[in-house]
């Protein structure tokens, strides 16, 4: 479990929003820090390779710490921090590991078929939105089958 958190942000509104989340999954932060160079238009003008260059230095020397929390609200360097740290830490946050329903490069239990089925199909990528889609589809379907009927009040009773 990772406890010791590193916040890194665009600026710091919300502390207490943030120190009271950490609590709730058994983390503490230990160390905040703001980012506060502006490159003027960060993709343009050198202006990302400014800002990338920044990034191990802006979490050099932090405390202990086992995550980096990114809370980049405004876009400008969020992006460049998970593979730029000076110590290899997971990153989560804005710009950092989420937890999602469905992406295009799992490839687990036939998720290779569907992602290409649904690309012939639909001549693009499945999104997580469509996966539910699907999901939804094939639990009524399932609890149907299961129920040994299309009615509702059978069906319904199967997927509890």
């Amino acid at each position: 479990m990772l406890h010791r958190i590193l916040w890194l942000a665009c600026a710091l509104p919300s502390r207490w929003k943030a120190k009271r989340a950490a609590g709730r999954f058994g983390g503490k932060i230990v160390e905040e820090r703001v980012y506060e160079f502006d490159a003027g238009n960060p993709r343009m003008d050198s202006g990302h390779q400014q800002i990338q260059t920044q990034m191990p230095l802006v979490t050099q020397g932090a405390s202990s710490h086992d995550v980096v929390w990114i809370v980049d609200t405004t876009e400008r360097f969020g992006e460049y921090v998970p593979c730029r740290l000076s110590a290899p830490r997971p990153a989560v946050g804005t710009h950092g590991m989420s937890a999602v329903a469905w992406h295009r490069s799992y490839e687990q239990y036939a998720g290779m078929q569907m992602q290409s089925r649904f690309e012939r199909f639909a001549k693009r990528i499945m999104t997580e939105r469509d996966f539910s889609a699907w999901l939804a589809a094939r639990t009524i379907g399932e609890a149907a089958l299961r129920a040994g009927s299309a009615s509702w009040a059978p069906a319904s009773s199967a997927t509890r």
